[in-house]
């Protein structure tokens, strides 16, 4: 019998400043608590492995600067005080000062766990099997024109709970064929409230919404080592996916509520108009993927494969979308996917690195985009034609002295619709980029280790580079996010004769980059936001694992 656990708790202080100086306060606090415990029991035979798991976070809302779209045309598409929202509130240039009406919150919790046995049914052959449940509950309330005048707010209530088995057969030994028979079952189920009030529209919407999901599968893996150098592998699934999802709309109204949050409950009592009536939708895919492998180890320092695959992704609804059309429930996507690469090992293992070739036919892509759907901004799931990802990642590491080790990575990436003549608001998006998908990244850092009488150290710098992309399948200028550079490092100490103890300096964005990777657009409410990465950060971190 073997017991492990960890606790983790972490605590950060908003660095958002109160530009209107009506909140009292700076925003941005965040808080999480996560805890996780295995218990393991093993003899010859039986191996049995429970774990459970589970956490809470307690954030402020993460402000965004608002750029208005009302002034001299065209209006810029940064921080600039030269246009305003429809009120003529103009934010500032500082993209760490914040005018909120209200503190927003993002309140949740998660609680699961799972075990898993394995039975030796004899020499050759074990038998496993897995049980995984968890649930989640998440609630925010959040001041959407991110200003002082009380535009948009919304309240966003979730809970979920899932679930999966998992039954196989499979070889044990080293002999050169090894193989794998198994079945799959995956349910889970969402419960949904969203409740916006909108004053300069005059009108407060609520959306509640339901979505169920059940998955099974069965699969069969080999893989056969016919000569001294290679080996071949192979697999094959068949999917059945089901999504049932189920919604309705209406008005009602929230006079006085948009500076508070709006419980589902309430705003029934409240309702004034029913938009859509009770609507319930349901689709179900049987579908086939697989994969075949061949690789070529001619010694122990190099390593030589391809492999081609073929995937599936089932459909999916659009929980909450406030209007019932075909687009409710989206297609499931395909990908074809084929690799080459090769591993090496030099200099008697101080040097080792891997090269990878790789192309992806996407069809039926299933792409989000920010639309507006009923005069309301919404995250809209969609089908594109088709797409293609191709391109090159190297990876190398160098052990140079005893402690001390660099490592670095280059990603090449050329990733496009290749087909998508029906995007958000009709627009043809074929030839656009795909969303965040950087045509160059880039990855290096360097490591010491040291040992001495009183415990171990070590240090570490590194650097990140990643290019231009999109936040929108539309390529709106906009939307870009401007390629850039950060930077993080630490320093640990783990004590001589204390086995799990460990503390950690550690600075993140070490040279305080601004730079934004998130956007919002508030559809026909006259301004859009920009979402800017954490500054500067640093921190002490104390670690105990228990064994």
């Amino acid at each position: 019998v073997a017991a492990r656990g960890a606790i983790s708790y972490r605590q950060r202080d908003g660095f958002f400043k109160d530009g209107g100086g009506n909140l009292g306060r700076k925003v941005g606090d965040e808080q999480s608590f996560q805890y996780r415990f295995t218990l393991g029991y093993v003899t010859d035979d039986l191996e049995i492995m429970a774990r459970a798991r589970g956490g809470f976070v307690d954030n402020d809302q993460r402000p965004f600067k608002q750029i208005g779209t009302t002034g001299p045309q065209p209006c810029p598409l940064r921080l600039n005080q030269i246009c305003t929202d429809p009120t003529g509130f103009a934010d500032s240039n500082d993209p760490f000062e914040t005018f909120l009406s209200f503190i927003g919150y993002e309140k949740g919790k998660a609680n699961g766990g799972d075990i898993q046995v394995k039975y030796n049914l004899s020499s050759s052959v074990g038998l496993y099997y897995s049980f995984a449940y968890d649930e989640a509950s998440n609630n925010r309330f959040v001041d959407e024109d991110f200003s002082n005048n009380s535009l948009f707010s919304t309240t966003y209530d979730t809970k979920v709970n899932f679930s999966s088995h998992e039954l196989r057969l499979q070889s044990e030994g080293k002999g050169p064929f090894q193989w794998i028979l198994g079945a799959y079952h995956y349910r889970d189920s969402l419960d949904q409230w969203y409740g916006a009030a909108v004053p300069l529209l005059g009108v407060s919407l609520g959306v509640p919404a339901k979505q169920k999901t059940r998955t099974a599968a069965g699969f069969a893996n080999a893989e056969w080592k016919f000569a001294e150098k290679f080996s071949l592998r192979g697999g094959l699934r068949l999917t059945y996916d089901k999504r049932k999802g189920r919604s309705r709309s209406f008005l009602f109204d929230g006079t006085n509520l948009n500076l508070s949050p709006i419980p589902a409950d309430l705003a029934s009592m409240l309702e004034v108009f029913e938009l859509y009536p009770d609507n319930s939708l349901q689709k179900s895919w049987t579908k086939p993927s697989g994969e075949i492998a061949l690789s070529f180890k001619p010694n122990s320092n190099w390593h030589f494969y391809g492999s081609y695959s073929i995937g599936f992704k089932g459909g999916d609804y659009n929980v909450g979308l406030f209007t019932i059309n075909e687009n409710v429930i989206v297609d499931p996507e395909y990908v074809h996917n084929a690799e080459l690469g090769v591993k090496a090992r030099l200099l008697d293992g101080r040097l080792t690195g891997e090269l990878s070739l790789f192309r992806m036919n996407i069809k039926d892509q299933q792409v989000s985009s920010i639309q507006s759907v009923g005069g309301i901004p919404s995250l809209v799931l969609s089908n594109a034609g088709r797409s293609r990802i191709e391109g090159i990642e190297l990876n190398m590491e160098a052990r140079v002295v005893d402690g001390l080790s660099l490592r670095g990575s280059l990603g090449l990436l050329d990733a496009k619709f290749t087909s998508y003549p029906n995007g958000p608001g009709g627009a043809d998006l074929s030839g656009n980029r795909l969303v965040y998908a950087p045509k160059v990244t880039a990855n290096a850092a360097i490591k010491y280790d040291l040992s001495t009488a009183v415990g171990d150290f070590t240090a570490q710098g590194s650097g990140r580079y990643t290019g231009k992309m999109f936040d929108q399948p539309s390529n709106n200028p906009f939307y870009a996010v401007k390629s850039y550079w950060t930077a993080d490092a630490f320093v640990e100490f783990r004590p001589a004769g204390q086995p799990g103890l460990s503390a950690k300096l550690w600075v993140r964005n070490l040279t305080d980059e601004h730079y934004y990777s998130t956007f919002f657009s508030s559809g026909n409410l006259g301004y859009e936001a920009l979402g800017f990465a954490d500054p500067r950060t640093f921190g002490i971190t104390l670690g105990y694992d228990f064994d």
